[in-house]
């Protein structure tokens, strides 16, 4: 299983106050974004170019998202673009009936969470290919969980020094992942998510009954009051 795929599998379902486009939670969608979710799965599991245009619309949507929501700097501030994707693409197989821009915002409510609500500088750690760089607010948010595990003292404060280094190497060590000091991918989402790791760094989906009914979105708009569709995932949402 490749490395974004077990994140998209890792992700719980948590809530999100994202601002609805009307008064009922109703907006049009445009372009790709009406595309059936059957087919999305169809033609990416064929490899197909119009696969990649629907990731170029994907990150069109995110840009937006960012643009457009009140306190949102950037809805993905350590989550690789694919991930979004990968995760549309998991709820799409399980909701074929269901419209690709739902799978997409249920995505991004998931990771809405983490956002970096304001311009933050980027900082960076580590060397080499264990090098990762994070804004100094998901800095915080992470010394904040950490504080919350019970691996760091203090108080957060942004700033990535050696007390900060041995509580991440702490956790990993807990959590069985390579004790690097690094805060990579594969420990925040462990750290955010509550995610398994086994040596491999993967977690396999497990089979549900998502309940899905087709939308407004299909003909041209959406409404939050539908089912939204529901992420087939091992874990729990985070208390």
């Amino acid at each position: 299983m490749s490395r974004i795929l077990w994140l998209a599998a890792a992700l719980a379902l948590v809530s999100a106050s994202a601002e609805a486009a009307d008064g009922q939670g109703r907006y049009a969608a445009h372009g790709l974004g009406r595309t059936p979710c059957k087919h999305f799965v169809e033609v990416c599991e064929k490899g197909s170019d119009e696969c990649k245009l629907t990731g170029t619309w994907i990150a069109g949507y995110l840009t937006a998202f960012n643009a457009l929501n009140k306190d949102t700097f950037d809805i993905l501030p350590w989550q690789p673009p694919e991930l979004v994707a990968q995760g549309a693409f998991n709820l799409c197989k399980a909701n074929p009936d269901a419209a690709l821009v739902e799978a997409v915002t249920q995505v991004v409510r998931v990771l809405y969470p983490q956002r970096v609500q304001g311009a933050s500088e980027r900082v960076k750690i580590g060397d080499g290919k264990d090098t990762v760089y994070l804004y100094k607010d998901t800095i915080k948010d992470v010394q904040e969980q950490l504080i919350k595990t019970g691996h760091l003292k203090g108080k957060a404060d942004g700033s990535y020094g050696p007390g900060t280094k041995a509580a991440i190497e702490a956790f990993q060590q807990d959590k069985g992942l390579p004790t690097t000091g690094v805060p990579d991918q594969r420990t925040l989402v462990a750290l955010f998510y509550g995610a398994p790791a086994d040596a491999q760094g993967q977690a396999a989906p497990q089979p549900g009954k998502p309940q899905a009914t087709p939308s407004q979105s299909q003909q041209g708009g959406g409404s939050a009051a539908q089912p939204a569709p529901k992420l087939d995932l091992r874990l729990s949402p985070q208390q």
